[in-house]
């Protein structure tokens, strides 16, 4: 069976580390090897072919290791790392040590859910938040939907309907519209599209286009406005005659 083995960052200030290099490479193999119980099952030819040194090599460094060391921190056993039991040896302190590093893998893992936590409550409240002004910004553009909608309706629908006829015909007495409701709607087109451009027409600039406009018939007045609209210019212009280019000097003094 396969077995995983932590190594403590405290293994490079024990005793030891002192010791030879082929007995620290045996004690990291044993470490390697121990089972959950701490126990290696093998023979010291086995373990020197593992950890890669002479079986002399290997024999010394167990008799290293499963003697007393003074200088140990641990004083188990006056300081043994190994005992030799049936078949193999036993780490004397492998079950203190693989319940230290248990109880740091759950506080680890604490902290690790409680910071995944934190991450997920401050992403939902973003997100409500988002959901929330996005749900309050759609309440009132449908709110201002439905009141135009209702004024739409108000003005063009049943018994209204007459009554929107006679504003809109007082509204053109009152700006002095010249010819008949065909020109007056081509008009608002014209100042809506003035607007869409970001060029809003003057007092000035509105009265001296109708003077223009009312010298001409109605039809042409109002070809004269959907030329404009059409081409996307800011300006009226005579209407252009099939084959007949203008120059721009003569256009210009037309502009208004």
């Amino acid at each position: 069976m396969e077995t995983y083995t932590k190594l403590s960052s405290n293994l490079i200030t024990s005793s030891v580390w002192a010791e030879k290099s082929e007995t620290k490479v045996l004690w990291i193999t044993l470490l390697s090897l121990a089972d959950q119980h701490g126990e290696v099952f093998g023979s010291p030819v086995g373990l020197a072919r593992l950890a890669g040194i002479t079986i002399e090599e290997c024999e010394v460094s167990l008799l290293t290791l499963t003697s007393p060391d003074r200088h140990s921190r641990s004083p188990d056993m006056d300081g043994r790392r190994l005992e030799e039991i049936e078949g193999g040896w036993s780490l004397v302190n492998h079950a203190k040590y693989r319940d230290l590093a248990s109880r740091e893998d759950v506080k680890r893992k604490q902290n690790l859910r409680q910071k995944r936590y934190v991450i997920r409550k401050n992403e939902k409240q973003n997100t409500d938040a988002k959901t929330s002004f996005t749900d309050e910004k759609t309440s009132s553009c449908d709110a201002k939907t439905s009141a135009t909608d209702d004024e739409t309706s108000f003005v063009t629908h049943g018994p209204y309907k007459q009554k929107h006829k006679q504003i809109q015909k007082k509204k053109r007495e009152e700006n002095k519209l010249p010819h008949s409701e065909r020109f007056a709607t081509a008009w608002d087109e014209w100042r809506m599209h003035r607007r869409e451009k970001k060029l809003g027409l003057t007092k000035t600039s509105s009265g001296k286009q109708l003077v223009m406009l009312s010298l001409m018939s109605e039809s042409d007045a109002i070809a004269v406005i959907d030329q404009s609209i059409t081409n996307g210019w800011t300006g009226l212009f005579p209407v252009k005659k099939q084959g007949y280019q203008p120059k721009t000097q003569s256009a210009d003094q037309f502009r208004i």
